[in-house]
């Protein structure tokens, strides 16, 4: 595709660090989770550090956030899923009219020969499953990738033991971090928001999705086995309005429930007046709405497996993710001042810990040093482009295109 920009304005000076291009697809999706918070918050980090004037953004739909610092930002076309294997054809022609030395998506886009690095946030689809073709679009970004940075030491370890051919390529570790917004909050704001959504009682909170591997069941279970239950309000919140989850609203009948979608300084608020978060996640790449939480001054109830203590350290009260009444035993502490004051103080020397400032920098580091290489994993590119190739093709043969890709796979161990 051509660009409606003259590439002579972006580049006026010669180039003293490498070209990244920064795919922001994941913005167009409009999902304002993890990954939004975590791609949004670099970009504001490197466009303050002087790092960004090494950035350009494909910006699908004009979807990215807009910053000062960031080189530039190129209109790019809407992604399409059903299109995977177009869009790296596509990639690939925009990498060279841009003079990329590097390749770094927001999600799940790779081109065929331009060197990329992974940013690994977990590996929730290749152990609990999902979408198969999201699954095999980050499977090709793993193989195609020269190094990866990952948000946890136990992310890395994941991607090694699902990948086992990464660990022989570069890694860093960068931890997430809690936004600025997250802090201890006036009396006063929490008042207006327990006030403005009507919550008159004291309150657990649970953060985004419930069903899956987020374990929501394990809290409701719980919460009925507390004494006075009905003393208790139940806050979840989530990005999403529209978002129904059938099981969870089954769970939450007969109790005091409320659904809520809020914006980051109103999950602030939420933060500060609840009696704690219950995160019983199964798994988790980092538990960014754990430090979120730690870093409002709220106390946290997590399950002790994945990334949680890497993230938590000793500031929260752990239980086991299949244990109902330790975790009602759990609830019932949470509500003694004394306990809940000491898991806040531990939770915002726990939540100083992490930085998007520092975490930043390692990006920025590691991405200077690949783009400067500009060495590639890819080894039979080729096969990898023939692949793409009959991919695009709706009658293509399913035999001939496993072949292929295991011809390809195979290449990348040698």
């Amino acid at each position: 595709m051509k660009f409606s920009v003259k590439f002579s304005e972006i580049f006026k000076s010669k180039k003293k660090s490498p070209t990244i291009v920064l795919d922001g697809v994941f913005f167009q999706f409009g999902d304002r989770s993890g990954i939004y918070r975590v791609w949004s918050s670099l970009l504001a980090e490197w466009a303050q550090s002087g790092f960004g004037q090494s950035i350009v953004v494909l910006d699908r739909q004009e979807s990215a956030p807009k910053l000062a610092g960031i080189k530039a930002y190129v209109p790019y076309k809407q992604y399409f899923s059903r299109a995977a294997a177009a869009e790296s054809f596509l990639l690939e022609d925009a990498c060279r009219q841009l003079g990329a030395d590097l390749f770094i998506s927001t999600f799940h886009t790779v081109p065929l020969e331009t060197p990329s690095l992974l940013l690994v946030h977990d590996l929730i689809l290749e152990i609990f499953g999902g979408d198969e073709t999201w699954l095999r679009e980050k499977r090709y970004c793993t193989q195609h990738a020269s190094g990866y940075l990952a948000v946890s030491a136990n992310t890395l370890k994941d991607l090694h033991e699902v990948y086992p051919f990464s660990a022989s390529r570069p890694a860093r570790i960068a931890h997430n971090a809690a936004n600025s917004v997250f802090r201890p909050a006036t009396a006063a704001s929490v008042a207006a928001f327990k006030k403005e959504h009507s919550l008159e009682k004291p309150y657990f909170m649970l953060v985004g999705r419930q069903d899956g591997h987020k374990n929501g069941q394990l809290f409701f279970e719980a919460f009925k086995r507390l004494p006075a239950s009905e003393q208790y309000s139940v806050l979840v919140t989530r990005s999403d309005e529209t978002l129904v989850e059938t099981n969870l609203m089954k769970q939450a009948e007969g109790l005091d429930v409320r659904f809520l979608a809020l914006n980051d300084d109103q999950l602030c608020a939420a933060y500060n007046g609840a009696l704690c978060l219950i995160y019983p996640s199964k798994y988790e790449g980092f538990g960014l709405p754990v430090l979120e939480a730690m870093a409002a001054g709220c106390p946290v109830i997590a399950c002790k497996n994945s990334s949680i203590p890497e993230v938590a350290g000793d500031a929260v009260l752990y239980v086991s993710d299949t244990d109902v009444e330790e975790l009602r035993s759990a609830l019932v502490q949470v509500c003694l001042p004394g306990i809940r004051q000491k898991l806040a103080n531990a939770g915002l020397a726990q939540a100083r810990k992490f930085s998007w400032e520092k975490s930043a920098a390692i990006y920025a580091d590691f991405c200077q040093e690949a783009g400067a290489k500009k060495v590639t994993a890819n080894k039979d590119l080729n096969e990898w482009r023939l692949l793409r190739s009959l991919q695009c093709q709706p009658d293509a043969s399913p035999e001939r295109l496993d072949s292929l890709e295991k011809g390809w796979v195979k290449s990348l161990s040698r």
